[in-house]
């Protein structure tokens, strides 16, 4: 496109929203890991969604990714390089919240966000790569209804050993699952840099 004007001009991509996609590193390890711990959950719908998806703990009381040490390590390596390249320093974190979810053929994520933490995540445990994406809004509202400025959705195939974070306050969903495969991903909610006496608090 020509500019009308011949004169030194930039824009900026303001409030750009960091999303972070990564492999696992340690991949057999951790997902014979995971295994052991999903094989034993009785996974259930949230009646107060409606038939969306089956999770390990509907009251997300349970912290089931507690005591799997291998992801959690991985986990941190990635959360460090994370925060590197978005320029946050943080002396420890807390894994608030964690849970399995499992999407079985017809199965989807609402649109919802995990406003009252720092960090959220998922990775993917089991799945074909077809059988839904995650996928983000805008964080501006506006920017979602403006004809000039609205943005499209922000999707990620799945894959096995799929690390995914973001803003926790980033409104986000699944895209509903259209195959005969039945996918497990697991997700978790982080806190940063909070003090107070609590467990699982982990020192950086």
């Amino acid at each position: 496109m020509k500019v009308p004007f011949d004169h030194p001009f930039r824009v900026d991509p303001a409030f750009v929203t960091p999303i972070y996609v990564s492999i696992v590193k340690d991949i057999e390890a951790i997902q014979l890991e995971l295994g052991n711990r999903i094989k034993d959950i009785d996974f259930k719908y949230n009646n107060d969604w409606g038939k969306t998806h089956q999770i390990s703990d509907i009251e997300f009381k349970s912290n089931d990714i507690i005591g799997c040490n291998r992801f959690i390590t991985e986990m941190e390596g990635h959360l460090k390089n994370y925060m590197a390249v978005v320029g946050y320093k943080f002396d420890r974190y807390k894994i608030n919240e964690s849970w399995i979810t499992k999407f079985n053929t017809g199965d989807y994520g609402h649109i919802h966000n995990h406003g009252s933490h720092d960090i959220s995540g998922v990775y993917y445990y089991s799945t074909n790569g077809k059988d839904g994406d995650i996928f983000f809004e805008s964080s501006s509202k506006a920017m979602q209804t403006s004809k000039v400025f609205q943005q499209p959705r922000v999707r990620i195939e799945p894959a096995v050993g799929k690390l995914v974070m973001f803003p926790s306050c980033l409104d986000h969903g699944v895209k509903t699952n259209l195959t005969d495969n039945i996918r497990h991903s697991i997700s978790f909610n982080l806190l940063l840099d909070q003090k107070g006496d609590s467990d699982h608090w982990s020192v950086i």
